[in-house]
């Protein structure tokens, strides 16, 4: 949703005494055909346009600006964003912090009279309220086809864009482009716009409109066969004529689903840290040399290749695992561990070392949401790490956004980490500088909520807030019996030991019966389960013969964690 000046005046006109389409000249049919796109204005069956409740919503809320400090319509430049989709971001974040605007985009909000004294002002809760009721329309013309061909999908510098003022209000009117807090310097196509840009691709636009809801309603329900305009979608290559799809038609399919269902609104990311890099090349050498991979074997490997001492090895050996780039197995009673093939494509692109942070993978996933491009210092990460340039994801930004969406991550917490979590709200967000002037802990505070957020904990959030995520919450429930000096809360063989035991507890299995099913099933050593145990109860997850309500958010928190996917069909041009 994007309001310049000349989309406010037209609303309101409409809304006084309607807009006949036969009057209608100039640019003017442009606004109006955006403002439809947006479903804040629909066209009647005697050819006048008028507003919908959306419209007549965003109506009041421009009139009512000024009570609020912001500019009245008379006074806005002719290419002020009222309303914008950094904007929308903008009151989201703040919305989720329970309506406090932070210090990076306070000054935006207020000039709009969407933020007084720190807060939202009522009007900026109508602008939430309309943004979620309207549904944009959605019509791919020839024109804007040809526009979405020639442009990268971001994450980009805006001034890379090629020129289209027209075509750039109607692509972020239809919620497929977005820009980034808090002055739109960085742009991004949405989800739905980065799969309908890769479909258009492997096109042949052949009419004039391309793509419309029937066609995408048509893909989601798999009944594309029975369109009068069958024919039309062989030619345009999106399927062959016995009607199996071909890759256009395939990049229509999660489309679909992003417009109908609901946009993508999980975040995922991955946190790789120097030491973490180590303990992968580490298990990678080992590996080849077939030699045994326990914790000493790895550091001492660290010791003689790096040169590096006093490092908590099972600490990243544990974070590995819980991001699925290595998994748990034994070397007779003794705790080992391996790569996955996620591991062994990280190594490989390791071969450049060096640090991924969540911010530089977020900006790439982040995009797929309807709203929100990357902050221009997120951006800036995923270019210095090499995962994002020239406004397209390299094949290392493709790698660990990969990793990000499809890894089956399992809990890890430590100590430090606990700590954080025990700052944090349990139900609204905070922001990152609030939360540093409550950081009490030696480690570096943007390191440890790096990490959380890879983890799915937290979810940091553009403009500087950072929210529990659901399995965050859990895992907060979960560790609150557990004794502030506990080094690992959580790990990531007691939190499946937890969730299975549990499973088997809750059919009304005996407990030392359940626990042999759970060590069986799990192909856990009997002396390795009998200390995960004393770990469990130590930490409160545990009773004498069942779960604790602690030891029950944990259970779930793990479950909910595996299950955690974000549907996506890569996009590679």
């Amino acid at each position: 949703m994007v309001i310049h000046r000349r989309h406010a005046q037209l609303l309101k006109i409409a809304g006084e005494k309607g807009i006949k389409f036969s009057d209608v000249e100039g640019d003017d049919i442009n606004y109006l055909d955006q403002l439809d796109k947006m479903g804040l204005i629909e066209l009647d069956e005697e050819g006048v346009f008028a507003p919908t409740y959306s419209g007549a919503l965003l109506t009041e809320t421009i009139e009512s600006a000024p009570e609020f400090g912001g500019l009245p319509l008379e006074e806005w430049d002719e290419d002020f964003r009222f309303i914008g989709s950094e904007i929308i971001s903008m009151l989201h974040t703040a919305y989720l912090a329970q309506g406090r605007t932070g210090a990076i985009f306070e000054k935006e909000l207020a000039e709009r009279g969407f933020s007084s004294d720190g807060k939202l002002t009522p009007i900026a809760y109508s602008v939430i309220e309309l943004f979620e009721k309207a549904h944009p329309r959605l019509v791919i013309s020839r024109e804007l086809a040809d526009y979405l061909r020639k442009m990268p999908p971001g994450p980009g510098y805006r001034k890379h864009l090629p020129a289209g003022k027209h075509l750039l209000l109607e692509l972020e009117g239809m919620r497929l482009l977005s820009f980034s807090i808090p002055r739109s310097d960085i742009y991004s196509l949405s989800g739905l716009g980065q799969q309908l840009r890769a479909a258009i691709i492997h096109s042949a636009p052949a009419y004039e409109v391309i793509i419309d809801e029937r066609i995408l309603k048509a893909f989601l329900n798999g009944n594309y066969r029975d369109l009068p305009e069958f024919d039309k979608l062989v030619a345009m290559a999106f399927v062959k004529p016995d009607g199996e799809l071909l890759t256009a038609g395939r990049h229509l399919i999660p489309a679909a689903r992003i417009y109908f269902e609901g946009p993508i609104t999980v975040n995922p990311s991955v946190d790789l840290q120097l030491f973490d890099i180590c303990a992968l090349k580490c298990l990678e050498e080992l590996e080849a040399k077939e030699e045994i991979p326990t914790e000493k074997a790895v550091t001492d490997l660290i010791k003689k290749n790096f040169k590096l001492e006093n490092i908590n090895v099972r600490k990243h050996l544990y974070r590995l695992v819980a991001a699925r780039l290595a998994d748990i197995c034994f070397g007779g009673d003794e705790e080992c561990f391996r790569l996955t093939d996620w591991g062994r494509e990280a190594c490989e692109d390791q071969k450049r070392e060096r640090p991924i942070p969540a911010h530089a993978v977020k900006s790439i996933t982040l995009t797929r949401m309807e709203y929100t491009a990357p902050e221009y210092e997120w951006f800036i990460k995923g270019e210095k790490a090499g995962l994002t340039g020239n406004g397209y994801p390299s094949k290392s930004g493709l790698l660990y956004a990969r990793i990000a969406s499809n890894a089956r991550r399992i809990p890890f917490i430590d100590g430090t980490a606990a700590s954080a979590l025990r700052l944090i709200p349990l139900t609204r967000g905070i922001y990152v500088e609030e939360l540093r002037a409550l950081w009490k802990e030696k480690d570096d505070l943007d390191d440890v909520l790096s990490g959380l957020d890879a983890a799915l904990v937290v979810d940091l959030l553009p403009g500087g807030a950072l929210i529990l995520t659901e399995v965050g919450k859990l895992i907060k429930r979960a560790i609150q019996g557990c004794p502030e000096s506990t080094q690992y809360p959580v790990t990531p063989a007691l939190a499946l030991l937890v969730s299975r035991l549990g499973d088997h507890l809750e059919k009304g299995t005996e407990f030392t019966e359940a626990l042999k099913k759970t060590e069986k099933e799990l192909g856990f050593p009997s002396k390795y389960v009998e200390n995960l145990v004393l770990a469990a109860r130590r930490c409160r997850y545990l009773s004498a013969r069942n779960l604790t309500q602690n030891g029950k958010y944990l259970r779930e928190a793990t479950k909910l964690l595996a299950e955690i996917r974000e549907i996506w069909e890569e996009v590679a041009v």
